[in-house]
């Protein structure tokens, strides 16, 4: 099940992102920077009308890579997401071949809109490396990905297409930005990081 994020930092200034149930219902799984220095933290079920709130009683912080875990207490019976193997798909693969044609839903922040709407993002994996995060807090085996990062969408699960939509194989946690000029005009493009997950299976099993 996907998740909204509903956040407070210290100075009041709402931030925004998106969460995911991994294992278990009462699991969510996010990018770690989404939530670094909140002090109150609901996620929204979108799929329920009307909308449901829960409150997150425990942060996880994975200790090398930008992964957090969420506990949240609910008596609700959603789904939950798995973590594809690529060996499962690719006999002998390690990883996720290039050009994999991929999705990701979350919820990006697109122009003023409120609330914000849950989006399906549609691309492929272009490169595969090891990433470092811009504050250099965090390095970790990474997709990138072909369509562009915007605020919101970090937290934001991976599968590989249409038809695999219960197994995720990354969670979008950075972006890359560079400067393209043309016409004497510059303009700063994005492209969309996401940590490979098969790498972090053991950690999100011991949750």
């Amino acid at each position: 099940m996907l998740f909204d994020l509903d956040k407070t930092k210290p100075d009041n200034n709402p931030c925004i992102g998106t969460a995911f149930s991994v294992k278990r219902s009462n699991l969510l799984l996010t990018a770690a920077h989404v939530v670094r220095d909140i002090e109150r933290i609901l996620v929204t079920c979108t799929y329920y009308s009307p909308l449901v709130n829960y409150k997150v009683d425990k942060v996880v912080s994975h200790p090398r890579a930008d992964l957090a875990a969420l506990y949240i207490k609910n008596n609700s019976k959603f789904g939950h997401f798995d973590i594809g193997n690529p060996s499962d798909v690719y006999p002998n693969y390690d990883e996720y071949p290039l050009a994999e044609d991929i999705l990701s839903y979350g919820f990006p922040l697109v122009g003023n809109e409120k609330p914000i709407k849950p989006r399906m993002m549609k691309g492929h994996i272009q490169s595969k490396y090891d990433h470092t995060s811009p504050d250099r807090r965090y390095k970790y085996r990474a997709y990138e990905l072909s369509f562009p990062a915007f605020p919101g969408l970090s937290g934001s699960p991976v599968f590989r297409d249409l038809n695999n939509r219960n197994e995720v194989i990354g969670i979008v946690t950075d972006r890359i930005s560079f400067c393209s000029e043309q016409n004497n005009h510059e303009t700063r493009m994005y492209i969309t990081v996401a940590t490979a997950l098969f790498a972090f299976v053991d950690w999100i099993q011991s949750l």
